[in-house]
């Protein structure tokens, strides 16, 4: 069996604050869905016409699939990401790693070159 090298990306100070954000809102999120649960009616508005007046409505229930699809999105995102990851051969992802490496105090993101990298895989 073929062993796969571990890229480790150094994480930015821009892509930490990220992360802190993103869990932070996620977090914050949760608790503030779960804090106005007790005082909403039991039917709430859940769909709003183009002049902004509620043309459905569902049980107060609806609310929780708010954070519940942010949690979702998340972990959809992670798994794509894991996938198109292990889909790559080694060879080519070090290569490829090889030439996402930025040079020092280029103030490259993360991000910027997990982009770099789904980019190059297309080729």
């Amino acid at each position: 069996m073929e062993t796969r090298p571990k890229l480790n990306l150094e994480l930015l100070t821009t892509d930490k604050l990220l992360e802190v954000v993103g869990w932070f809102s996620l977090v914050f999120l949760w608790v503030l869905t779960l804090t106005i649960y007790s005082i909403l009616p039991e039917i709430i508005p859940v769909h709003f016409n183009l002049s902004g007046q509620p043309n459905d409505y569902g049980s107060k229930m609806s609310i929780l699939f708010l954070p519940f699809n942010r949690n979702l999105a998340d972990q959809f995102g992670t798994i794509l990401t894991a996938r198109q990851l292990e889909l790559t051969s080694t060879r080519e992802a070090v290569d490829r790693a090889a030439r996402l490496k930025p040079s020092a105090g280029d103030g490259e993101s993360l991000t910027a070159r997990i982009v770099k990298f789904f980019r190059l895989s297309g080729n």
